[in-house]
């Protein structure tokens, strides 16, 4: 029985499955939710960890699926990278979504201009992103923590910290939901910097973290 933290395997389809329902549960209002199981599981979590631009862990509490964290030392281009390996298979994929809901087609052109603008950001070269991150509510109540003496958000982030220290990589980015409180207390109790609320279309704000060496 699955317990504790998994790398995502990107060619077994049951940990994909539960990558992309994780995170159509958990941030169903995110650019990759709202382009589909298709795109998740068959491009976002399978291509695009597979290539190494995204890496991404699960954890599992007794054979559960409980939380994930996406992240990448590729922030301003790992999107890119994988449109430009596999464009025409993504084409293929997202045909049928399209058809069935044309609203996907404003979904993907608003990628496009993210894509356009991350790559106009001057980033540096040591650091990376925490892209997507989330645990089921029953697995985060102080009575789960108490009973199991497991805090999984905090062992999915120390376990991603890691990866980057030994990867060289300095600093994080992270983009919150400016509604979500709960990710902010716990970001700001780790030691992150708030730096602006950027996007004022989509209500987010954008976070720093310095990786202790």
């Amino acid at each position: 029985m699955d317990h504790g933290i998994k790398p995502l395997d990107p060619n077994n389809r049951h940990a994909v499955a539960h990558a992309a329902q994780l995170h159509s549960t958990l941030l169903p209002d995110s650019p990759v939710s709202r382009l589909g199981q298709a795109f998740m599981r068959r491009f976002y979590y399978r291509k695009l960890v597979g290539d190494g631009l995204v890496c991404c862990d699960l954890y599992y509490h007794q054979g559960t699926p409980a939380g994930f964290l996406a992240y990448t030392k590729h922030p301003a281009d790992f999107m890119a990278l994988g449109l430009r390996r596999h464009w025409l298979y993504l084409m293929a994929v997202m045909a049928g979504g399209v058809f069935c809901r044309p609203t996907r087609v404003g979904v993907m052109l608003g990628v496009v201009a993210m894509l356009r603008t991350r790559q106009k950001e001057q980033l540096s070269g040591r650091q990376g992103e925490l892209l997507s991150f989330g645990v089921l509510r029953e697995y985060r109540t102080t009575t789960f923590m108490r009973q199991t003496g497991q805090r999984i958000s905090l062992e999915l982030f120390e376990n991603a910290k890691r990866y980057f220290q030994r990867e060289k990589i300095t600093t994080l980015r992270l983009l919150v939901q400016a509604d979500n409180r709960e990710t902010l207390l716990f970001y700001h109790a780790l030691g992150c910097h708030f730096v602006t609320p950027v996007g004022s279309t989509d209500n987010t704000v954008l976070l720093t973290y310095v990786i202790p060496e």
